[in-house]
């Protein structure tokens, strides 16, 4: 047994315990407004979990701290890949924390509701994300094969979902993986990843309702959407279809205002860099207050 399987196990067995623990804590918060209407009864509730729950999430960092140690690739890729879902899931966690803290120096009825209601954003929004997180489909990552990525479609079937996405990976233009090219399925593996998904999801009921390509994708493929019969996600068309606008904070983002009747899409976008975001953030600023008279002129219609 070589190192790398020792942390494969080591970091397995880390988000087992973390899942296993820390869901019946996300139980508990998530259920908290819905069990009781009274105080006292809510605060007992959170007794069950107050000793633990943030012990539990040292799993969570710990096995995070493991994986960038031991893999840190894997790492780089996941945190690249689901960049918003884990961004929002950082987010829910923190305001569950500061939640739990300050529930106990509350006195009102008001505000301990408002810090329960908080609780339970915070333990139902990581509980989801976690779910996109990991069960997301990529064709054409690394290290992966055809016989993995059907096992793992396979699997992700038996959980009967209404929408599926099989992603083609997407190699961004200067990273690491761009220029090592370490590990990756050829194109033709990556297509008879997408054949089988096609095959299988057409056969299970699934229809394609959305599709869309970006730069590098491996064998020059593409990502889908599925869902079952009514089940379209109207947010995915919209914006595949640049039907709607998109406001974009923080640098890197790229704000869309889209004209619904003329088609007309104007874009403001935002320095790449954190240190020349933050020296031009009074532009930046500037820059936004086009959306106000943009929404205007549309009313004014």
């Amino acid at each position: 047994m070589d190192l790398q399987v020792i942390w494969f196990i080591l970091i397995t067995v880390l988000f087992t315990g973390f899942f296993l623990l820390e869901g019946f804590d996300y139980g508990v918060g998530a259920l908290l407004p819905f069990l009781s209407s009274r105080d006292d009864e809510r605060t007992q509730v959170l007794r069950t979990i107050a000793p633990i729950w943030d012990g539990n999430e040292v799993w969570m960092i710990t096995a995070g701290g493991a994986l960038f140690a031991a893999f840190p690739h894997v790492y780089a890729t996941m945190f690249s890949t689901f960049y918003l879902a884990l961004f929002l899931m950082l987010v829910a966690l923190i305001l569950r924390g500061v939640a739990f803290e300050m529930r106990v120096h509350t006195v009102t009825d008001a505000r301990k509701r408002l810090w329960d209601g908080a609780i339970c954003f915070g333990s139902a929004v990581p509980a989801f994300l976690w779910g996109v997180a990991v069960t997301d489909l990529i064709a054409g990552l690394p290290r992966d094969t055809v016989e993995g990525f059907r096992y793992t479609l396979d699997a992700v079937l038996a959980m009967d979902p209404e929408n599926i996405t099989v992603h083609t990976l997407a190699l961004k233009k200067g990273s690491r993986l761009m220029m090592e090219r370490q590990g990756l399925p050829s194109g033709e593996e990556t297509a008879r990843m997408l054949d089988y998904a096609w095959e299988t999801l057409a056969r299970a009921g699934y229809r394609p309702y959305y599709l869309y390509r970006q730069k590098y994708m491996s064998g020059a493929l593409e990502n889908i959407g599925w869902c079952k019969p009514g089940f379209e996600g109207l947010y995915n068309v919209c914006i595949m279809e640049e039907l709607h606008s998109i406001v974009a904070l923080g640098a890197g983002g790229s704000t869309k205002l889209t004209d619904p009747d003329t088609g007309k899409i104007v874009r403001i976008t935002n320095p790449k860099y954190p240190y020349e975001y933050i020296g031009r953030i009074e532009a930046i600023c500037r820059e936004k207050e086009d959306i106000v008279p943009f929404y205007r002129a549309l009313l004014s219609k």
